[in-house]
């Protein structure tokens, strides 16, 4: 997150580094009642119109990290993001960013997965943090942006996770009472210091980037006052965390699937263009195993994969350009339900046969 330019926090004569520049989160924030942390504030509750396009897009029977993938793969697909500089900081509201469908920085992001994941039944904390290596070097460079990051805690399986909202990260070891979040995902280490934390920007008292900035001004002129030891925690991404958390479960399914396809449009299937066949954990995407074809009507078959799911869901397509992956234009091969939603594939650890037939009515990306 580069931002702008906070209220300043820093009063004088007070010598706790903790209240230095507004970091209070100790005494706020009660950890041993997750349930406090499940209701939004203002700036993040939903409306009904909102909520039904999550009830439309997401089917999340239990709270566990399943859940948590499946929110993060919704924002990806349902929002596009920009840069906007931090111009936006504790003014738009979730409502705000559904109806727009574009987030503009962290705090968005923050904010849409904090509120989605609350209404779904899990407790998250909002925590605004300074770039560390940022506020060391700001008095070299006092004219620099103002650089920080938004995480979220999450609660889930009986522990408080730290997730980042932003890129998808998660680490399942965290200290939630330590202010200094310093993180690595393969080579990149990050370094943070908390500064805020809350249900929302609105609910800790930020109402627009200049609140914010003076803050993390404040944070850097009393860096050399604090303790900036802490833990590395080492993050993953959620779609690589999930896979080897599918892989282990007790519970596994063994797929046995045949499609019968036929394609009767327009464009030619050959080796250079081939129809690549997918069957996926979830409607919404994440991926078990394909096949390509090179004619435009056979039959393939998915057998002996284990999975921890009772349904797949099929998906396909051609591939115009050779590129391997879904291409917008690319004729489309998808079971769908008269909302246009894919069918669930049921497993039930026996043979499945699925006849499929497509052609140029349906192209991708699915609108």
């Amino acid at each position: 997150m580069s931002l702008v330019s906070c209220t300043s926090r820093n009063e004088p004569g007070n010598d706790n580094p903790e209240d230095l520049f507004g970091n209070n989160w100790r005494k706020k924030i009660d950890y041993s009642s997750p349930e406090k942390y499940l209701v939004n504030g203002e700036q993040s509750a939903l409306t009904s119109d909102y909520i039904k396009i999550i009830r439309d897009n997401l089917s999340v029977n239990q709270t566990d990290y399943s859940g948590i993938v499946k929110v993060l793969m919704f924002k990806d697909r349902y929002f596009t993001s920009y840069s906007g500089g931090g111009a936006y900081i504790g003014k738009l509201t979730i409502n705000d960013l559904f109806r727009d469908k574009k987030l503009s920085g962290c705090h968005d992001h923050a904010l849409v997965i904090a509120g989605v994941l609350r209404f779904l039944g899990y407790p998250v904390v909002m925590v605004d943090c300074a770039d560390i290596n940022w506020a060391q070097n700001y008095p070299k460079n006092p004219d620099s942006g103002f650089i920080g990051h938004v995480f979220l805690e999450v609660f889930v399986e009986n522990k408080w996770i730290l997730l980042d909202p932003t890129g998808g990260f998660f680490s399942t070891v965290y200290d939630h009472d330590s202010p200094v979040i310093r993180t690595q995902y393969k080579a990149a280490v990050s370094e943070y210091y908390v500064i805020f934390k809350g249900l929302d920007t609105n609910e800790y008292g930020i109402f627009t980037s200049n609140e914010l900035n003076d803050n993390l001004k404040a944070f850097a002129d009393n860096i050399g006052k604090l303790d900036l030891e802490s833990p590395v925690y080492t993050f993953t991404n959620y779609i690589d965390y999930f896979i080897s958390e599918i892989n282990s479960f007790e519970k596994k399914n063994k797929i046995d699937l045949t499609v019968n396809f036929k394609y009767t449009g327009k464009y030619n299937v050959d080796a250079d263009h081939q129809i690549i066949i997918q069957i996926d954990h979830f409607k919404s995407g994440f991926p078990i195993s394909q096949i390509k074809a090179d004619k435009a009507q056979g039959q393939v078959s998915f057998n002996n994969i284990y999975v921890a799911v009772d349904v797949v869901y099929l998906i396909g397509w051609l591939d115009n350009d050779s590129s391997g992956a879904a291409s917008a234009g690319d004729p489309t091969l998808r079971q769908l339900d008269t909302n246009n939603d894919p069918v669930p594939v049921n497993i039930m650890n026996g043979a499945v046969v699925v006849s499929v037939e497509f052609d140029d009515s349906l192209l991708w990306p699915l609108n």
